[in-house]
Formats: C-alpha cells, sequence, structure tokens
C-alpha cells in the first residue's frame, strides 16, 4: 500500500510538472486558445474540439485538404481525439474552456507511462527498485518534452499503451500459469495502440526482431506471440486506417507470420525450421520492397529516410542533390538526430544508469544467469539507443526501457551502485529544476496577428493556400478550409505539397496556374520561405538554394506591386497575406505596413543565393 502510494504521489509530480509548465508559461491564452497549438497538434485540436461539440467526427474533413478534403476514416487514427472530445462533451462543465481541458488531460495519460514501469520493474525485482526506476523516469526531462511545448500528439496518447503492452508481454513469457491470458491483454494494449498511432507498427517490427533472433538462436515458445499476431491481425483488418495502409502486409506483420509459419516444423527438425524461417525472411523482405515501392508510397517514405540518414550517417549533407525530396521534407524535427547538447540536456544522468544497466544485464545473459525477459528489455535499450541518434522522436522508448534497466543497479551487490543510481535520481532533478521551458512552434505575436486578420477580414469560408506546417493553424483557429496539411498519410497530400513547394521558385503564372487548380483564394507567404536556407527551409529540400529574381517568392517578399495575380492585403514581419485574383474581385489600392525585412534596399541579396538581373 505505501509503494502505491509513493508511485501516485510521482505520477502526480509528472502531471503536476507539465501543468505547471504549461498554464506558467508567459502569455499562456487562458480563454482563448489561439493559437495554443500548431502544425499536427493543430489539426488534431481541431478534430478533438468537433467532437466535443457535435459528438461526431468527420468522415471527411472538407476543410482540410481543399476542395476534395481529407479522408479521415481511411486514412488517420483518431482515437485520441475522439476520447478527447467526447470526455469534455459528457463530464466537463461548459465553463471550462476546452483548450484548458485538453491541457489537464494530456498531462494525465501522459504521465501513465510510469505505471507499467514499475509493475515491469516490480515484477521482476522488487517495490523499492521500481519506486525508484519510476522516479528517474519522472525527473528525466526528455519525458515532458512533446507535453509542454505544448503538443497535442499521437505518441503521447499512444506509448502508454504500448508500454502496457511490453509488462503484459513480460508476464506472458515469464509466467507458467495464465501465459495466454497476458498474451491476450498484450495483444489487447497493442491493438489499442496501433488503432491510435499508426508509428506503433515500427516498435511492433523491432519486437518482431527480437523473436526471431529468439527463435533462431534459442528455443522459443511462439504461441503466445501468436495471440499478439492474431490481435493485430484483427487490428488490421478492422481498422479503416491501417487497412488502407495495408498493414497485414507491412514488413512487421510478414516477418511475424514467416515466425509463425517456421514454428509449425516439428521441433526435432531443428536445423530445418531455422533454415525455413531464413528463408521465409529472404522471401517476406522483398516482397515488403515491392509493396513500399511500388504499391503504398507511406512505407517508402519512412525506409527511404531511415535509409538515406544511414548512408549519411544521420548528419544532413551541405549539398543535397543526391537526396529526394521525400526524404528532406521528413528529415525534420522530430525525426531528426538529436545533438550532443539535446542528448545531455533530454537524457541527462540516465545515460549513465542505463548504461551501466545494459552492461549489468548484457553480462548476465553471457554467464547464463540472466534470463530471456531480461534479454528482451536489454534488447529494446540497445535497438533504441541508434534509433534514437537517428530520430529524436525515440527518446520516449529509450528513456522507458533505460529506467527498467536502470534497476539493475539497486539490486547489485556493490553497494557503490546504489549510490550511483541516486545519484543519478538526484542528477536529473537537478537538470529537471534548471533545465529552461521551451515553447515549440511559430512566434505567436505575429501569427496570432495574422490569424485576427484572416478571421475578421476575410471572407468566410475562403479556402487557403499556405505551407503545410502553418495550414492547421488557419484551419484550427480562423475556421478557413485549406489546401495543403501536414498529414502526409492524406492521399496525394504529398504530391500537392511538393508541386507547391516546387512551383514558389518558379514564374507568378505557374504559382498562380496551382491556386486556381485547388481553388485557392487567399495565399500566406511567409518571410522565411525565401530568406531560409537551412535543412529544414523550402529552398533546402527542392534543391532551389540559388532562386532568381524572376520566381514569384522574390516579387511576394520585395516586389508585391508587380505581381499581376495577386495583391498584397496584409502584412507583419513573418506573414503576408495575398489575395488571389481572377475569382470576379477588383484590385484595390493599398499602401502596406513598412517592415524591414521587406524593404529590398536593406538586403544584399546575392548573399542569400539570389541570382539574376535587375
Amino acid at each position: 500500500m505505501k509503494a502505491r502510494l509513493l508511485l501516485f504521489v510521482i505520477f502526480l509530480f509528472m502531471v503536476g510538472y507539465k501543468l505547471a509548465a504549461v498554464f506558467g508559461a508567459h502569455g499562456f491564452p487562458v480563454y482563448d486558445s489561439t493559437p495554443l497549438f500548431w502544425t499536427e497538434s493543430a489539426l488534431q485540436y481541431r478534430t478533438a474540439r468537433r467532437v466535443a461539440v457535435t459528438g461526431v467526427a468527420e468522415a471527411v474533413m472538407k476543410d482540410a485538404q481543399y476542395p476534395e478534403g481529407l479522408d479521415v476514416k481511411n486514412r488517420l487514427t483518431i482515437v485520441m481525439e475522439t476520447v478527447c472530445g467526447y470526455l469534455y462533451r459528457l463530464f466537463v462543465p461548459k465553463t471550462v474552456p476546452f483548450h484548458t481541458f485538453l491541457i489537464i488531460v494530456i498531462a494525465l495519460y501522459s504521465s501513465v507511462g510510469v505505471i507499467p514501469l514499475y509493475l515491469t520493474v516490480r515484477f521482476l525485482h522488487r517495490s523499492r527498485a521500481a519506486l525508484l526506476a519510476a522516479a528517474l523516469y519522472a525527473v528525466t526531462p526528455a519525458v515532458y518534452t512533446t507535453v509542454t511545448a505544448p503538443g497535442f500528439e499521437l505518441q503521447d496518447f499512444a506509448l502508454p499503451l504500448i508500454f502496457f503492452h511490453v509488462y503484459f508481454f513480460v508476464r506472458a513469457y515469464a509466467a507458467e500459469k495464465s501465459r495466454y491470458q497476458y498474451s491476450f491483454m498484450s495483444g489487447a494494449f497493442l491493438f489499442a495502440a496501433l488503432t491510435s498511432w499508426h508509428l506503433t507498427q515500427f516498435y511492433f517490427l523491432v519486437l518482431v526482431g527480437f523473436v526471431i533472433i529468439c527463435f533462431l538462436f534459442t528455443g522459443f515458445d511462439v504461441k503466445p506471440f501468436s495471440i499478439i499476431v492474431a490481435t493485430s491481425i484483427l487490428a488490421g483488418l478492422v481498422i479503416p486506417a491501417l487497412r488502407t495502409l495495408g498493414f497485414v502486409l507491412s514488413l512487421a506483420m510478414l516477418l511475424a507470420y514467416c515466425v509463425i509459419l517456421a514454428s509449425t516444423i516439428p521441433v526435432n527438425k531443428l536445423i530445418c525450421q531455422k533454415i525455413v524461417l531464413v528463408c521465409l525472411l529472404v522471401v517476406a523482405g522483398s516482397f515488403s520492397y515491392y509493396i513500399s515501392v511500388h504499391i503504398l508510397s507511406e512505407y517508402r517514405f519512412i525506409y527511404g529516410l531511415l535509409w538515406d540518414k544511414l548512408r549519411h550517417f544521420g548528419v544532413r549533407p551541405a549539398q543535397t542533390t543526391d537526396l529526394p525530396w521525400e526524404t528532406l521534407v521528413m528529415w525534420v524535427s522530430p525525426f531528426t538526430s538529436p545533438s550532443r547538447s539535446v542528448i545531455v540536456s533530454a537524457l541527462g544522468t540516465i545515460i549513465i544508469s542505463g548504461i551501466t544497466g545494459a552492461v549489468l544485464t548484457v553480462r548476465s545473459l553471457l554467464k547464463r544467469s540472466g534470463t530471456r525477459i531480461e534479454g528482451l528489455l536489454a534488447y529494446f535499450a540497445v535497438v533504441f539507443v541508434p534509433l534514437y541518434l537517428l530520430m529524436i522522436r525515440m527518446d520516449a522508448f529509450l528513456v522507458w526501457f533505460f529506467c527498467v534497466l536502470s534497476a539493475r543497479l539497486w539490486l547489485d551487490s556493490r553497494k557503490i551502485l546504489r549510490y550511483v543510481f541516486l545519484l543519478c535520481v538526484i542528477g536529473n532533478c537537478i537538470l529537471l529544476i534548471l533545465s529552461a521551458r521551451r515553447t515549440a512552434g511559430p512566434d505567436r505575436n505575429h501569427l496570432l496577428g495574422m490569424l485576427m486578420h484572416t478571421r475578421l477580414n476575410v471572407p468566410h469560408d475562403a479556402p487557403f493556400l499556405t505551407s503545410f506546417a502553418y495550414g492547421p493553424s488557419i484551419l484550427a483557429y480562423a475556421d478557413h478550409p485549406i489546401v495543403l496539411h501536414p498529414k502526409f498519410e492524406g492521399e496525394h497530400n504529398t504530391a500537392r505539397i511538393e508541386e507547391c513547394e516546387h512551383r514558389l521558385f518558379e514564374d507568378e503564372n505557374a504559382f498562380y496556374a496551382f491556386c486556381r487548380t485547388y481553388h485557392a483564394e487567399f495565399f500566406v507567404y511567409q518571410a522565411d520561405m525565401l530568406l531560409a536556407r537551412g535543412p529544414e527551409s523550402m529552398r533546402y529540400r527542392t534543391h532551389t538554394m540559388r532562386v532568381s529574381r524572376q520566381s514569384v517568392a522574390y516579387a511576394f517578399h520585395f516586389r508585391p506591386r508587380t505581381l499581376e495575380h495577386f495583391e498584397l492585403v496584409y502584412t507583419n514581419p513573418h506573414y503576408r497575406i495575398y489575395r488571389v485574383l481572377g475569382y470576379g474581385a477588383e484590385r484595390h489600392d493599398r499602401k502596406p505596413a513598412y517592415f524591414r525585412v521587406y524593404d529590398e534596399q536593406m538586403f544584399d541579396v546575392t548573399g542569400f543565393g539570389i541570382i539574376g538581373s535587375e
């Protein structure tokens, strides 16, 4: 009872820290949510708010991918948004602003991951070690990154489900009795995670890798794993988004089928079993490659990104000519590699305790005194280290498994390791207190100004074109249809984004034709569209490090009066709103506010890679 109470205190600490970080941030909009969330979070916020108001989620979000609409039912996983929307609709007084309620709910469910961590360590070791592991998890800064941004992220909802799945998987392969019941529970939580977050299937791929290793090199009972695979097949068949993605034919599922098929060969033909499995794995890998290249582009995106990152050792090259747009548009936060300073500030002392725990576990396995479950946890930690170095988003997995392995320090007979463990907890606690609270996203003052102008001065339902990252803010907070959005799962969305970004650096007629094709009546230009040349800029990923003065982007920035098909109607230091002419509208003679960033005389444009005659 005392241990559970302490665990509850740790959970409350995590929730309280997240709420304090968000509500205590300067400029938190208590009564007006504009613009609290941005990019994907803003789109997900809009979906949740609609469920809260109307009680239903749109099957096709007409305003999100104008004019045909975003096929939400068959392309997206909206469990998180639906749950949050219904909780507010059914149980929360309407005097509580929806975005305030949402921050509280996010803080609650994103902290639940500490519970399966405690249960896993307690099952393997003892409660005191489990409490210390939970405390270490609670004071590691990386745990709070997405929530305190603030963000409304799918991973924060799905990760606790994945960690409960891991806990029950551990119980299934450690118990002599009730192992099939534990397997079913593990599969049920994996089912829920798969329906909540697309990237859950890539975690499942890592798990299948462990099963394959065990099958090839040790004796392995496939039956509990088969139950988990069965629940995953069910998810792939009944969940429309997973069915559209062809999840039942994904690499993870194909490899899982191979293990199950190989296990049907009698145990007394062990060598034959392994040979058959290797052959099946080769066939499955080849088939998966064919599918990702020729049928399902969604898999090509992520696998292509991983391959290109490996080729370049996780470092974005200065010259991008050998990398496709598909790779470069994905090679942004949170799919970038963490810098050394970020690794230290986000993970802190868990680097010491986690690596030490992994070494102790591996050593016991080599001495054959360790268990397969310990091997599973060490395997996850070892695999997620390089994955984290490739994609910073993997930090949530790495921290969780490092905390589980850190408990080994408390169990070691050498007292010095216990002191190291305690110092790691204290060290990360200090680091968390001293760490700067960052706010992700654009400058809210200038974004708010643009959104307020759009909300108050632009005709209702006028479609907007802007970058895919900023489109959701216009949809969620100004209630206008958008042409582009950041959900790459949307059919034809990535091709449309690529075309838009390339047309921006061509002449005015080419960009105007794009606007007419998708019925955009307004275009929001961002100052960094022309000026930025960094690794997350449009110019970088479209291979236009040298831009012509004759491009429409140059005119949008420096020479709006020379434009024939666009009229400047609003400007601030970061954003400009242009009306797309040709819809029966007349040009008005407006004098825009002056900002130095748009003054051609203040720039040596050749220093920005801009070429061509005056």
